[in-house]
């Protein structure tokens, strides 16, 4: 069994972006099957997830990912 020694987080802000919403199935469509296998498209962000991998998980919405 493998222990947790750290854990990192990182967050990228940008400028407001609205093209986001009208795209947000193709941005899932590109980013599933590299590093994620599951996928979730809210209203405003898609949340990527792995599930050999639990502790690896994204999102990607319109002002930050």
């Amino acid at each position: 069994m493998s222990k947790v020694i750290s854990k990192h987080i990182l967050e990228i802000r940008y400028k407001p972006n609205s093209r986001f919403l009208d795209r947000r199935g193709e941005i899932a469509y590109i980013l599933s099957g590299q590093m994620f296998d599951q996928w979730n498209i809210g209203n405003n962000r898609i949340d990527f997830a792995n599930k050999k991998h639990h502790n690896i998980e994204a999102f990607f919405s319109y002002r930050n990912l």
